[in-house]
């Protein structure tokens, strides 16, 4: 992934989620996140201990449809999504 698109910094964000126990489920999230967002641009990292997803993205309305996606495979996010870096 470039760190810029179109003169655009990417934005990380962290959502706490609901249900993360192994790497299975970190895969679950990992590829119903990639699939349902289908952005080559958008980073996804899944924290297992902290039950964190982190997403790299570029367009805001990214980390709206990643929590919809998040409850819809049985992970459902605890809180709102927390701006780390970017703007």
């Amino acid at each position: 992934m470039s760190l810029l698109k179109s003169g655009k910094a990417p934005k990380v964000f962290s959502i706490q989620v609901s249900g993360i126990k192994c790497t299975n489920c970190a895969g679950k999230i990992k590829k119903g996140l990639g699939e349902g967002l289908n952005d080559p641009e958008t980073k996804i990292a899944v924290n297992i201990i902290q039950e964190k997803v982190s997403l790299t993205v570029f367009k805001d309305s990214m980390v709206q449809k990643a929590v919809e996606i998040l409850i819809q495979i049985g992970f459902p996010p605890i809180g709102e999504p927390v701006p780390i870096s970017g703007g």
